[in-house]
């Protein structure tokens, strides 16, 4: 019985899930969209305002930011990261013709950087990258779609490892502001 039982929590942990997550930029709208739900940006910002603590002191926050560059790049060493299937569609116009060509023309240079960018956190497995130019029509239309795929496992290991990061760095900089 407790092989059975241990065969079921192994499978749980190790099963892998999806996650739908589309981003979408249309006339100076910006939405998120979550398994089909669809979430307007500015309107949870606007619920979020009211809540925000408008009470920062300069030195935590510099405290705060060294700590999560040093957290990040010590999760861009992990290799175990979550599985990313990224596509992204940009439709650009400008008045100008000419803006419109040189924009649609140097934007796939920018696509390997974007590429490096996501790769600190998820291990890619496929990405597409398309600019369709409107030379008539003054327009930005950005639409991502994404897949990334976790699993318990991934998740709790993750969480162990940032925790264990986080810790060590509190007692890093509480020896350092001490002294």
């Amino acid at each position: 019985m407790k092989l059975i039982f241990s065969l079921i929590i192994i499978f749980f942990l190790l099963t892998p899930f999806p996650i739908f997550v589309s981003f979408i930029y249309d006339d100076f709208n910006f939405y998120i969209i979550l398994y089909k739900i669809k979430i307007d940006v500015k309107t949870l910002s606007k619920k979020l305002k009211g809540k925000a603590n408008k009470n920062y002191n300069i030195k935590d926050i510099l405290i705060t930011l060294i700590e999560k560059r040093e957290i990040f790049y010590s999760i861009k060493k992990i290799n175990l990261k979550p599985l990313l299937y990224f596509k992204l569609n940009i439709n650009l116009g400008f008045s100008d013709a000419q803006a419109t060509g040189l924009i649609s023309g140097a934007l796939p240079s920018i696509y390997p950087l974007l590429i490096s960018l996501l790769s600190l956190l998820f291990n890619i497995k496929k990405y597409n990258f398309k600019t369709t130019p409107d030379f008539n029509n003054p327009k930005l239309n950005i639409n991502s779609k994404n897949i990334i795929i976790l699993n318990i496992f991934i998740i709790l290991y993750l969480a162990i490892k940032i925790y264990r990061l986080y810790s060590s760095y509190n007692r890093v900089i509480k020896k350092t502001v001490v002294q």
